[in-house]
């Protein structure tokens, strides 16, 4: 657009960029949606509503590490999200945590190595295997349409060996690589979940691109 915006007589800039990571980039991609008109605002500050559609087609967010926070059926095209490998947060919403928790008791029930002495390799292997399980459970018929996911278009990243290199993909919702392979819909128990939420991580599996 040739001119700027104004609301009470203030300028504002043509267009607008935000970012923003784990809680943050939920943060970040609300502001980019209230900008854009997407969201449907009450009971807030009337300031806040005259933003709503102020930047309409002039908004671009970008989400590293978000956490699920909009609904599945809601894919604002502005909006790009990065998911970094078995990130936890990313994965965490209620129906995921549930079924983790539902997962993990039933391979605590099944486990041996609770009788009468300290968790051992049994468990550990009883616990490996809970992603499987969860994997080999979670088909197409399960998909959830309405529960929260990450904000937008979602591209998922993880660092390889080969060349000290990066697979970097879009993920298509319903796509089988999201439901099997990276299980971006239930919550991977792995040694490193919580280590590819840190920032760090994020970094240097980007400079690795």
């Amino acid at each position: 657009l040739s001119q700027t915006h104004s609301i009470s007589g203030e300028i504002l800039p043509q267009k607008v960029r935000t970012i923003g990571y784990s809680a943050g980039g939920a943060i970040a991609s609300y502001v980019a949606m209230i900008l854009d008109g997407l969201l449907s605002l009450q009971d807030f500050e009337q300031k806040i509503n005259d933003m709503l559609g102020l930047y309409k087609d002039q908004v671009r967010s970008i989400t590293i590490a978000s956490p699920p926070c909009i609904s599945r059926n809601i894919v604002p095209r502005y909006i790009s999200s990065l998911i970094c490998g078995d990130d936890i947060i990313s994965r965490s919403h209620e129906q995921s945590l549930s079924y983790m928790k539902k997962r993990v008791l039933s391979s605590l029930k099944t486990s041996s190595s609770f009788v009468g002495r300290i968790p051992g390799t049994t468990f550990l292997s009883d616990m490996a295997a809970v992603t499987g399980k969860g994997m080999s459970s979670y088909t197409g018929n399960a998909h959830d349409l309405e529960s929260a996911h990450v904000p937008g278009r979602v591209f998922f990243m993880k660092k390889r060996k080969h060349k000290n290199g990066v697979s970097f993909q879009r993920v298509l919702r319903g796509n089988w690589r999201e439901d099997m392979l990276w299980t971006l819909r239930d919550i991977l128990l792995s040694a490193r979940m919580f280590e590819h939420h840190n920032i760090d991580s994020y970094i240097n599996t980007l400079m690795r691109c």
